[in-house]
């Protein structure tokens, strides 16, 4: 069963000074049917190469899509289609969906979508609201 892991667990394993760095590395190891998605990159790719958020060890641009890049090699990544646009408005009017809590609203569109049924994520509040999925703290 794929498990899909949100962006906060692959900046965990990105960043040594993370209080968490040493558990999602292990999750890592630990889960063979991991999976993200485009959105994962992208976030992914703004903290890590962001002083603001990532302080002393930010990434370059390079070291980054480097980084990126041997994950995305060794992970399915699912992508966008016109269905996870009709799946995200359907979850937006259900669950009442606006402002910044779209972004979370469209993994689950894409997990629902490629039949994911289960998030490994450190933000699990905002998640919990998807009857559809079940949401996993690993921490």
């Amino acid at each position: 069963m794929k498990i899909l892991f949100d962006s906060n667990i692959l900046i965990y394993a990105l960043n040594k000074g993370s209080n968490y760095h040493k558990q999602a590395i292990k999750l890592f190891s630990s889960n063979p049917d991991i999976c993200i998605t485009e959105q994962n990159i992208i976030e992914t790719y703004r903290m890590i190469t962001s002083a603001h958020q990532f302080g002393k060890t930010v990434y370059t641009p390079t070291k980054a899509w480097n980084q990126l890049s041997v994950i995305t090699n060794n992970l399915q990544v699912f992508y966008k289609t016109p269905q996870t646009l009709e799946i995200l408005k359907e979850l937006s009017l259900q669950y009442k969906i606006d402002s910044y809590q779209v972004y979370d609203a469209i993994l689950v569109a894409i997990m629902i979508e490629n039949g994911i049924k289960e998030i490994y994520t450190n933000n699990d509040k905002d998640f919990r609201r998807y009857k559809e999925i079940k949401v996993v703290n690993p921490f």
